[in-house]
């Protein structure tokens, strides 16, 4: 079973491309440096996948980054969709804050980054960030997934 943890800016990525066709990425200001194009290709990734997991702290960095974006019926739709990742698709993995915030990496990545650390020995974990990835692969390089090095290689493809 592939089991799968999307990285915040990734997730809110997904959420907002997954409502009124992908047209709401170029609206949304937590989305400047994607297109429907990079929604398009974390699909094709998360196609691979058979289960997805979140941390109560992903979900909370989440539901804050979309909260402050954007408004309205899009807002509402956004909510409801999140809703429903949360509640019926993807798996809830327990917080552990003595595991989570523990280790040197603690203030260095903060606590949703941080629990990677550890997450990582039994889940991909798919981030488009270069400071955690580049931990991450020196724990278990086969279990990271590096968003913008995927971008960058499908580019030439």
């Amino acid at each position: 079973m592939k089991k799968l943890i999307i990285d915040t800016n990734l997730l809110v990525l997904f959420v907002v491309g997954s409502i009124d066709n992908g047209r709401q990425i170029k609206n949304s200001k937590k989305l400047r440096e994607y297109s429907i194009k990079d929604f398009e290709l974390l699909l094709e990734i998360m196609a691979d996948f058979d289960e997805f997991y979140f941390t109560p702290y992903i979900a909370a960095e989440t539901s804050n980054l979309l909260h402050r974006d954007l408004t309205g019926w899009v807002k509402d739709q956004i909510f409801e969709f999140l809703r429903i990742l949360l509640t019926k698709t993807f798996k809830l993995i327990d917080a552990n804050p003595e595991k989570d915030t523990k280790d040197y990496t603690f203030p260095i990545f903060g606590l949703t980054d941080n629990t990677f650390t550890h997450l990582v020995q039994d889940f991909m974990i798919l981030t488009n960030d270069q400071d955690i990835s580049i931990t991450l692969m020196s724990i278990k390089p086969e279990n990271v997934i590096y968003y913008k090095l995927i971008k960058e290689l499908s580019k030439k493809f």
